[in-house]
């Protein structure tokens, strides 16, 4: 058990003047946010992918933490499979299923997004559709920002993340998101 895993905390669920719902992580295992999945078993499975780390670490946002993520640590097929599974309870538990599209934004949100669309598929039989933004608009072959399913007017967006610190990659992508449709 991780002694440690107990202050994992997410930010709160927040919704912007549109009427677009945040939450600033995904998963169901922390403190604030309690789901059937034990804390101590997702901090162990992320620490056992290396995924957690402890020590001293500078975020991209410029602050000081005692832990750092870093999603690009899951490589092999199973560890994406439950993965997967972990944020396919999680967005259940929090949102329900009644939406279209799981979005995850560039990059690291691209594969999170994949996973987690196979997981709910397989574990609740629901057939909802994954995309994700590109950094750059693509000018030849499939061209545009978006990677996936395109986004029509009136779909209903969940928005997945790896981790949110300051927020800034929502903030980059909402404007693509309400683009689209």
């Amino acid at each position: 058990s991780i002694s440690s895993s107990k202050s994992v905390v997410c930010a709160v669920t927040r919704t912007d003047d549109s009427g677009f719902l945040f939450r600033d992580c995904t998963c169901s295992t922390c403190i604030e946010h309690p789901g059937s999945t034990d804390v101590d078993t997702f901090a162990e499975f992320m620490v056992d992918c290396q995924v957690l780390k402890f020590g001293d670490f500078v975020t991209k946002s410029g602050r000081k933490t005692p832990f750092f993520v870093n999603t690009g640590f899951y490589r092999t097929g199973a560890q994406l499979r439950r993965l997967g599974q972990y944020y396919a309870e999680a967005v259940n538990n929090k949102f329900g299923l009644d939406f279209d599209v799981l979005f995850g934004p560039a990059y690291k949100g691209i594969p999170l997004s994949v996973a987690a669309t196979i997981a709910i598929s397989e574990k609740y039989g629901q057939d909802i559709r994954y995309c994700s933004n590109r950094k750059e608009v693509k000018d030849h072959g499939d061209k545009g920002i978006l990677l996936g399913s395109p986004i029509n007017d009136g779909d209903r967006v969940v928005i997945i993340e790896d981790v949110t610190t300051a927020g800034t990659s929502i903030e980059e992508t909402l404007p693509i998101i309400k683009a689209q449709g």
